[in-house]
């Protein structure tokens, strides 16, 4: 016997539940580090094949009289069709293939970018010669329109696309992607120098492997990014002066996981000197 009323009506139905743009402000809230936002956005250059990234850290003085940072990350990978660009923002929409070792959720660059809360624009071309395109990604005038909506359009300013290529060092043909962040109010730079000495240790520790084979390079305000290995795992010693009698040798082996994911085992010895 149902325990419902004879008079009340069967009922089933699809529900809506698109979530509203407030969900974005989520986004920014993930506890990342700006270095390791910066890292997040350098892992999506380096699956879209780029062999170099150049970052830019400042500070300018925006309308209202602040001193705001401003980032700009670009590379010389395969760069976005227009259609990928708009695609681009949507969260989940994945950018990459599946098998590459990053960006398969289709979330960390969003996250990433949302991180500074500041305004957003990405530059992206496949093929120069067919046009060069921008997004605008600021969040608090997405959630402000209630809408998850933004502006694409063609880069027809000479200046703009001069910058561009300044920046992706391309030519004719070719293509590359430029993120630049400005007005930046997640964190305020107080040195520009030791930001950049925290960025050039993150990307030299999380990058070592492709910066050794010299088949990728990350530039930080011009200056290069040496591989770092605290754990002595890849990179050789430098050679160092002898300072006295050698008091003792441990070697100690650890184990380890690459960036693809395999275990590897290595040994390391510490020297002790007088």
């Amino acid at each position: 016997m149902s325990y419902l009323s004879n008079r009340v009506t069967p009922y089933s139905d699809k529900v809506d539940i698109t979530p509203q743009p407030t969900i974005l402000e989520a986004t920014r809230q993930t506890g990342y580090k700006y270095y390791q936002a910066i890292n997040e956005l350098i892992d999506n250059s380096k699956d879209a094949d780029a062999k170099n990234v150049i970052i830019e850290i400042g500070s300018k003085t925006h309308t209202d009289g602040e001193k705001y940072p401003y980032l700009t990350i670009a590379d010389n990978g395969c760069g976005m069709s227009l259609n990928k660009l708009k695609n681009y923002l949507s969260l989940g929409v994945q950018m990459t293939s599946p098998t590459k070792s990053h960006g398969r959720f289709g979330v960390g660059g969003k996250t990433s970018i949302g991180t500074f809360l500041g305004d957003a624009t990405i530059y992206s071309t496949n093929n120069l010669s067919e046009g060069l395109y921008k997004i605008k990604y600021n969040i608090d005038e997405i959630i402000k329109s209630g809408k998850f909506e933004t502006i694409v359009s063609l880069v027809d300013d000479p200046d703009e696309v001069k910058d561009f290529l300044n920046f992706t060092h391309t030519d004719g043909n070719t293509s590359g992607t430029v993120i630049k962040i400005e007005n930046i109010k997640a964190f305020k730079f107080h040195s520009v120098s030791q930001v950049k000495n925290t960025i050039l240790k993150s990307a030299g520790e999380t990058y070592r492997l492709p910066l050794l084979s010299k088949s990728f390079t990350i530039t930080i305000n011009r200056q290069e990014v040496d591989p770092t290995d605290p754990m002595f795992l890849k990179v050789p010693l430098k050679k160092t002066k002898k300072y006295g009698e050698v008091l003792d040798k441990k070697t100690h082996d650890v184990t380890w996981v690459d960036e693809n994911g395999k275990e590897r085992e290595s040994s390391f010895t510490i020297t002790y000197v007088k």
